[in-house]
């Protein structure tokens, strides 16, 4: 348990770099256009892979803030609903004001 606790910051950075090559490889065939339209969205989604990766393999994170990177977490899920409930609670209200307030 004690190993995995201490060498997870080494996997991860192994995996981003894998992914890292990964995504360079594709980004070259896509540009030379020898690649179909199922290859660029699967090098869009490593892409995103990668970049959580990146968020999570810097130092000192902790366990919330790793969660709130991993994409569908309930974190994320409830940072969402609240902020579209505070935007919801900006926007101006869409019913007519009665004719004695205006």
């Amino acid at each position: 348990m004690f190993r995995l606790l201490f060498s997870w910051p080494a996997l991860l950075t192994r995996a981003l770099d894998d992914f890292h090559q990964l995504v360079a490889t594709l980004k070259k065939m896509e540009d030379v256009g020898r690649i179909s339209k199922d290859i660029r969205d699967l090098n869009t989604r490593l892409a995103s892979t990668e970049a959580v990766l990146r968020d999570i393999a810097r130092p000192a994170k902790t366990t919330d803030t790793i969660m709130r990177a991993m994409p569908g977490s309930k974190v994320v899920a409830s940072r969402a609903k609240a902020q579209r409930e505070r935007a919801k609670a900006a926007r101006p209200s869409s019913r007519r004001k009665p004719a004695d307030e205006a």
